[in-house]
């Protein structure tokens, strides 16, 4: 490959798995705007937000509240 990139060619090797690469690169309208490490690109993250939603009761949770069974799946004995 370093013959091919040195004609000019270029070439794009693409993974679904970042831990496997070793360097990462973004493009944006032909360019490389960031390259580096899955550590570095990591750090660019802005904090995780974490947010807490009210569960609702289903359907299934009211109907085992009213007859005052506990849960148990179709199929399942118990």
């Amino acid at each position: 490959m370093t013959g091919l990139a040195a004609s000019g060619t270029t070439v794009l090797l693409t993974t679904r798995h970042l831990d496997e690469a070793e360097q990462l690169a973004i493009l944006h309208e032909g360019r490389i705007i960031v390259n580096g490490t899955l550590a570095e690109f990591e750090r660019l993250l802005p904090p995780a937000e974490v947010e807490y939603v009210e569960k609702q009761p289903t359907l299934e949770d009211v109907f085992f509240a009213v007859v005052g069974a506990g849960k148990s799946k179709a199929g399942e004995e118990g």
